[in-house]
């Protein structure tokens, strides 16, 4: 009940102030209805339940009105964030995670946000109560992961990843996973590589699976129009994490990936 209440002042935090005047105004209406209930006569009390059931239906429509067009801030968020604007989808979630009301979506999702702006304490920390809140649930499992495994460690990501997998089995989070062993030294990690290729749909995972697959000798080099179409992500990645271990190799393995292209 107390979450439902708390969703409900959020979405009416988002009104134009006319929706909000003409709430005020009906609920005011319904408590002098109530009162009116009360105390009339019982000869008229029949015209005040008639009125409060018009004022709850009034309400009815003033809360629809309202919520016209509304997004809610998690979506709205998602799709900046999808869209590349993270520091708007920041914006509009750091308010809601100031306090302990938001849920593990919403700690997760602005743990994503800061993770791809490079703030990995701040990643990790919000990552880690979304986790408070729901420990079994991929979402804050593989962004955990994620970011650990931009910290540097390598460990931690290869077990929060696993945990991930053991909820929701995609591509994204095996891709993720082998990538991880990899970077722990894992030898499993060709294993895992070579079984989801064949499922990655994304340039820059492909490119990452094949340079790994390559460096085992389990595949030919990626080739010149794979690395000029992936190597993007990588080398970004490697800038944005660059006081990390991670975006220290991953710098190395970009300029090796870029090195194939002059020896083939």
């Amino acid at each position: 009940m107390g979450r439902i209440t708390i969703n409900l002042i959020k979405q009416i935090r988002q009104w134009d102030t006319p929706s909000k005047i003409a709430l005020g105004a009906a609920l005011i209406g319904l408590v002098l209805i109530m009162l009116m209930a009360a105390t009339s006569p019982s000869e008229t009390r029949t015209l005040a339940v008639i009125g409060f059931v018009g004022m709850v239906f009034v309400l009815q429509i003033i809360m629809l009105w309202g919520n016209r067009g509304l997004v809610e801030p998690f979506t709205a968020a998602q799709r900046l964030y999808l869209a590349g604007d993270l520091e708007k989808a920041r914006d509009i979630l750091m308010p809601i995670c100031e306090d302990d009301s938001a849920d593990f979506q919403e700690l997760t999702l602005l743990g994503n946000i800061y993770r791809q702006l490079g703030e990995l304490d701040k990643s990790g920390a919000l990552l880690q109560r979304a986790l408070d809140k729901e420990s079994e649930h991929f979402f804050p499992l593989y962004g955990f992961g994620l970011t650990l495994l931009a910290r540097g460690d390598y460990l931690g990501a290869v077990k929060a990843l696993e945990q991930a997998l053991s909820y929701k089995d995609t591509s994204a989070i095996r891709f993720d996973y082998a990538h991880a062993l990899y970077r722990a030294g894992d030898e499993a990690a060709s294993q895992q590589m070579q079984a989801v290729l064949p499922e990655l749909e994304e340039p820059y995972r492909e490119l990452m699976a094949r340079y790994i697959l390559y460096l085992s000798g389990q595949s030919a080099s990626p080739d010149a129009d794979l690395i000029h179409e992936g190597i993007v992500f990588w080398r970004a990645s490697a800038q944005r994490f660059a006081q990390t271990p991670y975006g220290q190799e991953l710098a190395q393995d970009v300029q090796q990936i870029l090195n194939l292209i002059e020896e083939a």
